[in-house]
């Protein structure tokens, strides 16, 4: 639809008022709107690309809402809404994706694609920042990335993001429409653990202020590629799992 051309915009009937442009990302375009007194992140297609790649794109985000559903069942964090609704866009109807906005959850969501989002505020530039500190503040990320790999559950760098409830940082995934489950081989879990540590790291950088990344000196050098950290939260996470090393 464009975010310059939404001149009006229904769900099931209902007109939205005041559709408010929130981001867009590689398939969707989403929306803040109110609807009945309630607000809601709604995501349309986005057209940037050419039509067969934007149906191929569009069908895959139709199919986020089951497979947000299969990681919430397992107690993961996800959106708390994720539903697809027939909506009207300039009078033409289109199936929509219904989303609970990231500030009206009870936990608060760090994600590097949510403009304007909070940031992770259990630490800040002049917080004293060890390895072993950051393993206990990654207790509950390690104990989800060794059940993500013992339930099977495929991910990419994209899906991974930060949340942080009652004080503890947990992963958050969204935009789950590739998801797939199907149990890892032995051979791949070990490159399985290497990479779902990196994109947890990854996600724990960029939860944080532009200012802590810049002026803590443990943040900002968490990217590179010599960082103890991650060998330590592999070896970690490889135990658990009861995978001997080599």
């Amino acid at each position: 639809p464009g975010k310059d051309i939404v001149n009006s915009l229904e769900v099931e009937g209902q007109v939205a008022s005041q559709p408010k442009f929130l981001g867009s990302g590689g398939s969707k375009e989403v929306f803040d709107v109110e609807v009945g007194g309630e607000h809601y992140a709604v995501a349309l297609c986005g057209l940037q690309d050419a039509p067969e790649r934007v149906i191929q794109k569009w069908e895959n985000v139709l199919k986020e809402p089951a497979n947000t559903a299969l990681l919430r069942a397992r107690g993961f964090y996800v959106n708390e809404l994720c539903e697809v609704k027939n909506i009207k866009v300039n009078g033409v109807e289109f199936p929509a994706l219904i989303m609970k906005r990231f500030e009206d959850h009870p936990f608060e969501i760090c994600d590097s694609k949510n403009i304007g989002g909070n940031a992770n505020r259990l630490f800040d530039e002049k917080t004293e920042l060890s390895d072993d500190k950051m393993i206990t503040l990654m207790s509950s990320v390690s104990d989800e990335i060794a059940r993500l790999i013992s339930d099977g559950i495929r991910l990419g760098r994209d899906n991974f993001n930060l949340c942080v409830s009652e004080g503890q940082m947990h992963l958050y995934f969204n935009d789950l429409g590739a998801t797939r489950v199907e149990p890892f081989s032995d051979d791949e879990r070990k490159s399985v653990i290497d990479h779902y540590v990196m994109y947890a790291v990854g996600a724990v950088i960029s939860s944080v202020s532009e200012e802590t990344y810049r002026n803590n000196p443990y943040i900002n050098q968490m990217g590179n590629l010599d960082n103890t950290l991650e060998t330590r939260l592999k070896k970690q996470i490889s135990e658990q799992l009861g995978i001997q090393e080599s």
